[in-house]
């Protein structure tokens, strides 16, 4: 019964096709466009290979890439390519796909590219020369409060938490950004930054490279570079490696690994905290104290067994002297 379905569903579809192929196909020949984009893969066909390639914008699409072309293509590279669009006569590859007849190479993948143009502002800016990985002040902090800038509905939250709460005396407060515009995540970083926390935390966890290009933007570079406390970076996995990354105080490859550090760099509580550590403190003061009351309540009873004894022998002695003279007055 299902696959009655399927095929009447795609018989459906690729019918639909054919009656719009018919009506705008070629309107749609005599219109040249001129398209960046990168290569995600290829499949080769008999006379044409179909490429999926995908825009900075994470858009993906399917082009026709005639086999004596398409071997010059190279998966992870952009290029600068010159077709038309038709309308698709199989349902599988959709109701558009580009027809191909040249293109030239850009260069590397749009995180490459990106990072390039960005990377020589920064260096320009000398924005990565910040002292970085000094958290010496903070071993033994009774109380830290981290700023954690991230999209409210980000998985690594639940992640940084549970390794924060191993550690007692951290608080966090989320400053909540989104993650695929490089405006919000900026006001993020700046209003973390002008909050009373003691350390920033920028976390994301995985996903395609596309979605870490916001990183890699100067403003939000600069923005880690004129934040006012630490900054410590987990931002997706350990092939996301982005500049802000280069850019902060400390970057790790996850959140997990990102809160860990910021425990590890912690350490033991060294100040007495308010609750049950002070009560603990206390109740070991009020027990010393307790010991040595009685220990010297037992010293200040020497004196008078000491009073006593000396009561008693004299007593004795006069006993003694009495019976003596009435032994010889007899």
């Amino acid at each position: 019964m299902n696959k009655l379905i399927a095929n009447q569903l795609s018989d459906a579809y690729e019918t639909a096709l054919k009656e719009i192929r018919s009506i705008v196909g070629s309107a749609l020949e005599q219109q040249e466009y001129c398209i960046m984009a990168e290569v995600k893969y290829i499949v080769n066909g008999k006379y044409t290979s179909f490429v999926t390639v995908h825009g900075n914008d994470g858009v993906e699409m399917q082009i026709k890439v005639p086999n004596s072309e398409a071997n010059q293509l190279k998966v992870g590279n952009t290029y600068l390519f010159t077709g038309c669009f038709e309308v698709g006569a199989r349902a599988k590859f959709g109701a558009l796909q580009m027809r191909v007849h040249s293109f030239e190479l850009v260069g590397n993948s749009f995180v490459s590219l990106q990072q390039q143009i960005s990377a020589q502002e920064i260096i320009d800016g000398q924005y990565l020369n910040k002292y970085k990985d000094d958290f010496t002040s903070f071993w033994g902090k009774s109380y830290c409060k981290v700023a954690l800038v991230t999209s409210p509905y980000s998985k690594a939250i639940a992640d940084v938490d549970a390794v924060l709460k191993r550690r007692s005396g951290i608080t966090l407060m989320l400053f909540e950004v989104k993650l695929n515009n490089t405006d919000s995540i900026v006001t993020g970083i700046m209003e973390a930054s002008n909050s009373d926390c003691d350390v920033m935390m920028i976390v994301r966890g995985g996903g395609k490279e596309t979605d870490f290009g916001v990183f890699d933007d100067t403003e939000v570079i600069k923005a880690i570079y004129h934040s006012t406390i630490p900054v410590i970076t987990g931002l997706g996995h350990t092939s996301n490696f982005t500049l802000a990354d280069q850019a902060a105080d400390r970057s790790e490859n996850t959140p997990t690994k990102a809160a860990q550090f910021l425990v590890d760099k912690l350490g033991r509580v060294k100040n007495v905290l308010k609750g049950s550590a002070t009560q603990y403190q206390h109740e070991q003061v009020v027990r010393e104290t307790n010991v040595k009351y009685q220990y010297t309540s037992r010293n200040s009873h020497f004196p008078n067994r000491k009073k006593k004894q000396s009561g008693l022998i004299v007593t004795i002695a006069i006993i003694l002297v009495i019976m003596t003279i009435y032994y010889f007055m007899r």
